[in-house]
């Protein structure tokens, strides 16, 4: 128009522009915060002023003429020709992609290959009579590297990597260490996935994979610890296999979980506990009728109990959140000791081999004296409680005396190696008792092991009740004919309530003692030894992971 000006856009705030604008105007929004607004020419610049306080976004009008309803309905139609044209390639892709996917996947990896192999001349140092390659080879494959270049090369040298032994924890950055292979694995080797969360170790240094193979499932079962868990997760980890299966990483993350799930089974089996139901309890803990069979495990086994040293009694079954909660708590404080002892053990041994007997002694053998010295002076203590044998509270309290003493030996060791091989220097002496103290806090992190699962149990306790319990009540009065409509209203909604407590309480303990049992790894044990300092080996060429052998 000769004399009207228009604005068509978006803006944030629909009423605040709205209002926001002065003189005569004719204005349009909608919720999706689209607007249209039209003026007098000579008032274009104040509603301009106005747009620009409200983030407006110009939309480019298309061109055309007519009955505007006929245009927007033919627009709409060529949208949904265009949606459903899209939904059908998307659909031939998904096709295409599952058909030859995995065979693009392989071309481009065996191609990758073939290039890295062909343009290695650009790697290789020459001048006019001589070339030179210089290389890292894993030592299980240094003979059949020799014979192989030994057929066009005059010279082939392989050299054992010596690592330099320096006190302290500063690296020498001229110093180039050896990229780091894990060694050939079968069972343990979906471990690898946790060891690269934190890098590879240093060059010499102890591989915490197999340890973890061993000790993160048990972690893991005694948190979760139910069979019905146990296996939904035993289905995923299944499940994940179809899927990711094929790749080196989806194959190992799938049997990670695999083998997480059938932990979390044995550990449910141990506890007569799933879905939150305790086998062979009665009332609101009592299982439904087609899960009581499962009582026969434990009545066969006639219900067998071990009296241990340190207090600890085991059963069959172990009922944590029962009779056993007690024994759980100080199992979980007892596992975090020794789980602490074999870390210190393994940088003992690292160190030793780097730096010499005393420095492995002072720097992590002297942290033994402290953990196991204080360890016995603190059960002296505690465990004198309420014993009246006077042979098993001389005992007690010779354990009292010389834990103390040991722990104070280690103590003083502990200063002494922050001081003299850890370049503390003075200040090492305060150092070492603020340690204690974390070593102190490290050990109680592993209540964390009880902890986690009591929290879990009771989620699936309250879902039972609430639920299921009510849903068997529901059931039962509609097949006495009670109030029908109601009834199966009731049982719809608390079968829902049910399902949905034991998804939420399976997706959480899928997740929630992953992260605490890895922390107890990473934080609590690995920070006694481990540097994460080594770099992959990468072979030259790749490896293959798309392109059988």
């Amino acid at each position: 128009y000769e004399h009207l000006s228009s604005f068509i856009g978006e803006v944030g705030n629909v009423r605040k522009t709205r209002d926001s604008l002065k003189g005569e105007v004719l204005f349009f929004g909608s919720d999706s915060g689209a607007v249209a607004i039209f003026c007098r020419s000579g008032d274009e610049e104040s509603v301009q002023k106005a747009l620009s306080e409200n983030e407006f976004k110009t939309i480019t009008t298309p061109e055309g003429k007519g009955n505007p309803n006929k245009e927007i309905e033919s627009s709409l139609k060529q949208i949904k020709e265009l949606e459903s044209k899209v939904s059908s390639l998307e659909e031939e892709m998904a096709n295409w992609s599952e058909k030859n996917g995995r065979l693009l996947l392989a071309a481009e990896e065996r191609l990758s290959s073939q290039f890295e192999v062909l343009s290695a001349p650009v790697r290789v140092a020459t001048t006019e009579h001589a070339f030179l390659l210089d290389a890292w080879v894993k030592s299980d494959d240094a003979e059949s590297v020799v014979t192989t270049l030994s057929k066009i090369a005059s010279h082939v040298e392989v050299e054992d990597y010596q690592p330099s032994h320096h006190h302290g924890h500063g690296h020498d950055e001229n110093h180039e260490e050896p990229p780091i292979a894990f060694n050939d694995r079968n069972v343990s080797k979906p471990y690898e996935l946790l060891t690269d969360l934190v890098g590879r170790p240093g060059y010499g240094k102890v591989d915490p994979t197999f340890f973890m193979f061993i000790t993160y499932p048990i972690f893991f079962g005694m948190m979760l610890g139910d069979m019905g868990y146990g296996l939904m997760t035993v289905g995923l980890a299944m499940l994940l296999k179809s899927k990711i299966g094929h790749t080196d990483s989806g194959k190992l993350a799938s049997s990670l979980i695999m083998y997480i799930g059938l932990s979390t089974m044995l550990f449910g089996f141990l506890y007569a506990e799933i879905w939150g139901f305790e086998i062979g309890a009665t009332g609101d803990h009592a299982p439904p009728v087609w899960l009581a069979w499962m009582d026969v495990f434990y009545h066969w086994a006639h219900h067998p109990h071990v009296t241990l040293p340190f207090n600890v009694e085991l059963a069959f079954p172990f009922h944590r959140v029962g009779s056993n909660m007690v024994d759980l708590i100080l199992i979980s404080i007892y596992f975090g000791v020794l789980h602490i002892a074999v870390g210190f053990l393994i940088g003992w041994r690292d160190v030793t081999k780097l730096h010499g007997a005393a420095a492995g002694f002072f720097e992590k053998g002297s942290w033994l004296l402290v953990l196991f010295g204080g360890f016995a002076a603190i059960y002296g203590v505690f465990a004198a409680k309420g014993h009246t044998s006077e042979g098993y509270l001389e005992l007690l309290d010779t354990m009292k005396n010389v834990g103390g003493i040991v722990a104070l030996v280690g103590l003083v060791c502990v200063c002494w190696g922050l001081v003299k091989y850890e370049g503390f220097g003075a200040a090492g002496w305060m150092i070492g008792v603020l340690e204690i103290v974390s070593l102190l806090s490290n050990t109680l992190s592993y209540v964390r092991l009880f902890a986690i699962g009591v929290v879990g149990v009771k989620i699936a306790e309250t879902g039972n009740k609430l639920g299921y319990h009510n849903f068997e009540h529901a059931l039962h009065e509609l097949t006495a004919g009670h109030d029908p409509v109601l009834n199966i209203v009731l049982i719809i909604g608390t079968l829902a309530l049910w399902l949905g407590v034991q998804i939420f309480a399976w997706v959480l303990g899928v997740f929630s003692p992953n992260i605490h049992t890895a922390r107890l790894h990473f934080v609590e044990w690995m920070g006694k030894f481990y540097e994460g300092s080594g770099e992959p080996f990468n072979p030259f060429g790749g490896s293959d992971q798309y392109v059988e052998p």
